[in-house]
């Protein structure tokens, strides 16, 4: 997914919500998705996973001078960053990211 895609298709939740990442192909386990890292010269960014999970807000914030095409990953486990393929919301409002 790119970037202008992710907020094309976040643009009706609130700027509140809280972001995570799924481990792996478990719906149940998600890590709070902290902070940003740029790879293979700031084509690609990844959503790193840490303490307090950044807000959609916070993310537009930091991503606005960002290309639109950017190719964006997500960064949970020690396996490496992988393409961030889809997301969903789970029963309490937060964006659990794919």
């Amino acid at each position: 997914m790119i970037l202008s895609e992710f907020f094309a298709l976040t643009t009706y939740l609130p700027n509140q919500t809280e972001v995570f990442g799924q481990v792996k192909d478990d719906r149940n386990q998600i890590r709070p998705l902290a902070q940003l890292r740029f790879f293979n010269q700031q084509s690609e960014v990844a959503f790193v996973a840490g303490k307090k999970p950044l807000t959609l807000g916070q993310l537009q914030t930091r991503l606005s001078q960002v290309s639109p095409k950017t190719k964006l990953a997500c960064l949970v486990d020690q396996t490496g960053p992988k393409p961030l393929l889809g997301f969903h919301q789970d029963n309490l409002g937060r964006l659990i990211l794919q």
